[in-house]
């Protein structure tokens, strides 16, 4: 790089070098093909050429650590809250006409005192109305967590639910889990049961799935009658044996 180059123009020739180098190992992955799809084991010395002498000749000199491993995890946690996100809006929507990104910036720094609150100043005893605004906006156990950890902290700062009693939360789970999941799966029993087979108290079906058997019944016997039935074969009679002679 040539001295007293300003900034930008650093920058820009060092993108350059790294699209070189970028290019040159494109074309020895190129030659690595033909090298064991051919057998043209030729082309070796242009293959390490390509894939470690040039690309190192361009990108010769400090241009910074690049921490991909790093960005991979911080990649995969973002992807995990936006997920989540996406979960915590769609409950939400029932009672808010807010997007999703209205929701992580005004909705889920909004609840989150009000969610907390009552934990934090009566502890045990706050848990019926922390759970009845969860109900106003239908959120679950798992979307209250998201709300927590969402939380845009300082550096060397804690989260509001650290200041929340143990047995506060604790307590929280198993009232969930005992008052909320228990309607959840009655709701599934509820829904499993519709789509079975309507059946009456005494057995018979619905009206109109037994009209609806007649009609089908009548054109089965129509069809029937198109069919032209095979004759039966008729059973040859047994051969009568003779009997045993008579004793004389």
């Amino acid at each position: 790089m040539p001295p007293g180059m300003p900034p930008a123009r650093q920058q820009m020739h060092t993108l350059q070098r790294m699209a070189a180098a970028a290019e040159s190992i494109a074309e020895a992955d190129t030659v690595g093909v033909r090298i064991t799809r051919d057998q043209a084991w030729s082309l070796a010395p242009l293959h390490g050429a390509l894939a470690c002498v040039r690309p190192g000749f361009h990108m010769a000199g400090n241009i910074g650590k690049v921490n991909f491993p790093a960005w991979l995890g911080r990649n995969s946690s973002a992807n995990k809250r936006m997920r989540l996100l996406h979960e915590c809006a769609a409950h939400m929507h029932a009672h808010i006409s807010g997007s999703g990104e209205e929701v992580r910036q005004a909705y889920i720094p909004a609840l989150r005192g009000p969610l907390l609150a009552p934990l934090r100043t009566h502890g045990v005893a706050g848990i019926d109305e922390t759970l009845g605004l969860m109900d106003a906006y239908s959120l679950s156990k798992d979307d209250f967590d998201t709300i927590m950890e969402m939380q845009l902290l300082p550096a060397g700062g804690a989260p509001d639910i650290t200041h929340v009693p143990t047995n506060a939360k604790s307590a929280l789970t198993r009232k969930y889990n005992k008052t909320h999941l228990a309607v959840q799966k009655l709701k599934g029993a509820a829904a499993a049961a519709r789509n079975e087979k309507r059946f009456d108290e005494d057995g018979a079906g619905d009206d109109d799935a037994v009209g609806d058997d007649d009609e089908h019944d009548d054109d089965d016997d129509d069809d029937d009658k198109l069919v032209k039935q095979k004759a039966k074969p008729v059973a040859a009679e047994p051969r009568k044996g003779k009997g045993k002679a008579k004793a004389k």
